[in-house]
């Protein structure tokens, strides 16, 4: 026990400090010019503890609700099922992130490893000479356990070796890792605009396919469909100008289809002789 006089007002801001009053109960501040008896004790803080729950609202639900946040939302997935182009994609780029996420773990956890093991080393020194100096100190009274008990702790595990397997673990994790990576160019990417976080990013997205499609099906009905009949009209009047260049033209001659037309021609060569 101990006495303890105030001379001065005393006010000790905050919750957690009370003074003992006569009536059993407790001050937040001690009165001033008050002497007495005082010990230290354990304060019980003001705790109530509820066996059941009485009511339940959105505040306060009977079940705790999941916290736990996925990498892709619900209509992600439902996009990724109905256009499986895009979810493939998707895919394929969270898998890229999560590898680069959980390289970069490695290699943090690997350096904070590393970096522990000299400190674990050098406070187990500090703490093995602390306590020879106070072996020595109280060598009159027996020692430091004799004093502390049974309690008194004789031994500090030597666990460097442990961190330092685990450290080299660790960095031939990251080596596997590394050379699983690819090299990308640099530069701009015809795939760039599907990693656009951005609300307009996923609606251009989903849109780019239907507008490629509807660029596509214009160039083919004014280009390629005009080209391809050209192309066909040439070449059958290719064919046909050759087909009309090998038929050959028979002489029409009227005179062998008429009547008596053998003796005409007879009867016009002897007068042509005899005139000659």
């Amino acid at each position: 026990m101990y006495s303890l006089q105030v001379t001065d007002p005393l006010t000790l801001n905050g919750t957690q400090v009370y003074g003992p009053s006569d009536d059993g109960g407790l001050w937040q501040a001690l009165p001033p010019h008050w002497s007495g008896i005082c010990t230290l004790v354990y304060l019980t803080p003001t705790i109530q503890v509820y066996n059941e729950l009485k009511y339940s609202t959105h505040h306060y639900p009977h079940y705790r609700p999941k916290r736990d946040v996925g990498l892709t939302s619900e209509g992600t997935k439902f996009l990724g099922g109905s256009l499986p182009w895009w979810g493939t994609i998707n895919n394929a780029y969270n898998i890229d992130k999560l590898h680069v996420q959980l390289e970069n773990l490695t290699s943090v956890v690997s350096d904070g490893f590393a970096a522990l093991t000299p400190w674990v080393a050098a406070v187990r020194a500090t703490l093995i000479q602390h306590r020879m100096a106070l072996d020595i100190l109280l060598a009159s009274q027996g020692g430091l356990c004799h004093v502390i008990g049974d309690q008194c702790c004789t031994y500090i595990p030597d666990i460097a070796g442990n961190i330092s397997n685990t450290v080299n673990h660790l960095n031939d994790l990251l080596a596997e890792m590394k050379k699983d990576d690819v090299d990308l160019a640099g530069g701009w990417s015809f795939w760039d605009w599907l990693s656009w976080g951005d609300w307009r990013g996923k609606i251009l997205s989903l849109a780019m396919p239907s507008i490629v499609i509807l660029v596509l099906l214009c160039i083919f009905t004014t280009c390629v469909i005009p080209c391809i009949k050209s192309c066909i009209t040439r070449l059958v009047a290719v064919q046909m100008h050759i087909l009309f260049s090998q038929y050959q033209h028979l002489p029409q001659d009227d005179t062998n289809n008429a009547p008596g037309g053998a003796d005409s021609s007879t009867d016009s060569g002897s007068e042509a002789e005899d005139s000659v």
